[in-house]
């Protein structure tokens, strides 16, 4: 069952990048300015952290084999970006390309709510 929860005031969130446990899941949430985007903080490839990675406009950078995904949607931009050709088709191997699964954002009374 999913349920909105709240992870804390705007405030809180003052760099790009931020690991959120919630319920034993840990998100990943994306400041944008004043735009809040929440998803799954492992990349689907071999479970880096995405929250030690990097943003490019929309495009956050998986910092183990630099996947890209579109912070918006989850979309699959390009996967695992920094391997040479033959080794990146054997890559899928280790995990088949797709995108983040993305959970809802609220603002509420200044407070940030993602729904999972």
């Amino acid at each position: 069952m999913t349920a909105w929860k709240d992870i804390g005031p705007i405030d809180a969130f003052s760099k790009e990048l931020h690991a959120v446990e919630l319920d034993g899941t840990t998100i990943l949430v994306v400041r944008l300015g004043d735009l809040f985007y929440a998803m799954q903080e492992r990349c689907p490839h071999r479970g880096g952290h995405l929250s030690q990675g990097h943003l490019e406009g929309t495009e956050l950078v998986c910092p183990v084999h630099g996947s890209r995904f579109d912070v918006t949607d989850g979309r699959l931009i390009r996967w695992v970006a920094g391997l040479p050709g033959l080794v990146r088709e054997l890559a899928t191997t280790f995990g088949q390309p797709r995108g983040l699964e993305v959970y809802p954002v609220e603002i509420r009374s200044d407070h940030v709510w993602v729904k999972i």
